[in-house]
């Protein structure tokens, strides 16, 4: 992972980390991969509950006593409240359900937080490092060959921003 996101992984996590409002006590992250947020919460007495397709992540979260669900993101309906949801470096995945994908989260939780990287390796023209890069988001059993650059994430958040009441930073 520290190859793909150019060496910046732990700097970007801590990053989202410091965008969860003070205040919190619940944390949603969606697609969470490891466990480096819900480390992070719990060092701050912050209830992590992590959704993510991959057994193998869930499992990992799971042998480390972190709440983890396995589920298909794509049709979920969440059961309780969070203070804050957290999608990072996943949104891409749910470009065909865009809206209706944030309408469930919506209803769990009144702010998320969204990392998005608009330049990847999938970019590259290697085909080896492209290949490696459509190897590493590979997500249960779906390739997803779109990926966000700078003027298609523009046009989705100006989307969400049509729909919900949105802060940009």
């Amino acid at each position: 992972m520290f190859l793909y996101t150019f060496g910046r992984y732990s700097n970007d996590y801590n990053i989202i980390f410091s965008l969860i409002p003070p205040k919190s006590r619940s944390v949603l992250e969606l697609c969470f991969g490891d466990i480096y947020i819900a480390k992070l919460c719990k060092e701050n007495n912050i209830s992590w509950t992590g959704y993510d397709v991959s057994n193998y992540f869930v499992n990992y979260a799971k042998k480390n006593h972190f709440n983890a669900i396995a589920v298909n993101l794509n049709n979920v309906k969440f059961n309780s409240e969070f203070d804050v949801a957290i999608i990072s470096r996943s949104l891409y995945q749910f470009k065909n359900k865009f809206s209706s994908f944030f309408d469930s989260i919506f209803k769990s939780t009144s702010r998320i937080i969204i990392c998005e990287s608009i330049k990847t390796l999938a970019d590259t023209k290697s085909k080896t490092l492209h290949w490696i890069a459509k190897t590493i988001t590979h997500s249960a059993k779906s390739e997803h060959v779109f990926r966000y650059n700078q003027n298609s994430i523009q046009k989705d958040i100006d989307l969400l921003s049509q729909r919900f009441d949105l802060i940009v930073k």
